[in-house]
């Protein structure tokens, strides 16, 4: 789950920087940006959620079967 957070968290601080930087471009009030950037922010904080949950279960299995391996060749090496 580290090395998808590590990805994820970059790449989704970007987007949102992006995101409220393109509305303040346009011309939005301060007050709507405020509004829109907190909708923004539960969007992706929700949609990077549900990407963690996915892809981490993935990797979690992965680093299961490699430390069963890893455990039983270390203990019948004995």
């Amino acid at each position: 789950m580290v090395a998808v957070l590590a990805v994820a968290v970059p790449a989704t601080l970007v987007a949102w920087i992006t995101v409220v930087v393109l509305l303040a471009f346009f011309g939005k009030p301060k007050r709507t940006l405020v509004v829109e950037g907190r909708k923004i922010t539960r969007e992706i904080a929700g949609s990077l959620f549900k990407i963690l949950l996915k892809e981490g279960n993935l990797v979690a299995a992965v680093c299961a079967i490699l430390g069963y391996f890893v455990l039983v060749g270390k203990n019948s090496g004995e």
